[in-house]
């Protein structure tokens, strides 16, 4: 039931609500910052998508369903295929379709790397990305393992990883991790 502003009688509302979250909301639940009452409503059923950049191969398949949607005579060569494997895709599947797009109007019908509008990169050794995407994402580890092995204190991760707190929490801020208030 709803009282709108002004109202004296409740209405009756039949809804479903769809909610997205990069976050944990139980971790957060468990530390206070997220209320459990609407946890509970909110985590009938739960599904749970990891980003792009931890699904391997779907890369592939997601970037050849855009191209068959919106772009049926323009194909992948084996190096711009490399090349999407190789990207973290920060941006998800939206950068993807959005790199496809400008990609299938810049070629003549084969999607070479030249053509995609991402930094070049490579794989070496199972890890992917360039030199920098690979130094930040294991700082982003390292940060993300600390902040979950101190049960999200932030003074106390920064111990754990011999940093200021001010340190701790600058390098969250640049890698997304900062608290929203």
């Amino acid at each position: 039931e709803v009282r709108r502003v002004g109202e004296s009688l409740p209405r009756r509302v039949d809804v479903r609500v769809v909610a997205a979250t990069h976050r944990d909301l139980s971790r957060m639940v468990s530390g206070g910052t997220f209320r459990q009452d609407l946890f509970f409503r909110l985590a009938v059923a739960v599904v749970e998508l990891p980003p792009l950049r931890d699904r391997g191969d779907d890369v592939i398949l997601l970037a050849q369903d855009f191209l068959q949607r919106h772009a049926p005579d323009r194909r992948l060569s084996t190096r711009a295929r490399a090349q999407l494997l190789g990207h973290r895709w920060p941006g998800n599947v939206r950068e993807l379709e959005n790199v496809l797009a400008v990609a299938a109007a810049l070629s003549d019908g084969v999607i070479e790397p030249h053509h995609l509008e991402i930094p070049a990169s490579s794989v070496l050794g199972g890890v992917r990305g360039d030199y920098h995407q690979q130094v930040d994402g294991f700082r982003r580890r390292l940060v993300e393992e600390a902040l979950s092995a101190s049960g999200g204190n932030r003074a106390e991760a920064a111990r754990r990883l011999g940093l200021s707190r001010q340190a701790l929490s600058y390098l969250s801020q640049q890698m997304g991790l900062a608290r929203r208030r």
